[in-house]
């Protein structure tokens, strides 16, 4: 849980100073990776922040596909 705090951490600063999409990109093989993992429920907090954060990198126009996710 420790990585994936700091994982999740770095991602926060990141998000200011990366373009979506390699945020978009490094992010969905977070979520494979994650996902893997689930039987953690303590895993799953991690998930739905990553998955917060995916939807995110999606231009303001595209407010559909934000929600989606």
């Amino acid at each position: 849980m420790e990585a994936w705090e700091a994982k999740l951490a770095v991602y926060g600063t990141e998000y200011m100073s990366l373009g979506a999409a390699d945020i978009q990109r490094r992010v969905s093989a977070e979520l494979v990776t994650a996902q893997q993992q689930l039987d953690d429920p303590r895993l799953w907090s991690v998930a739905a922040r990553l998955m917060t954060l995916y939807a995110k990198t999606f231009p303001g126009s595209d407010r559909a596909k934000a929600v989606h996710w």
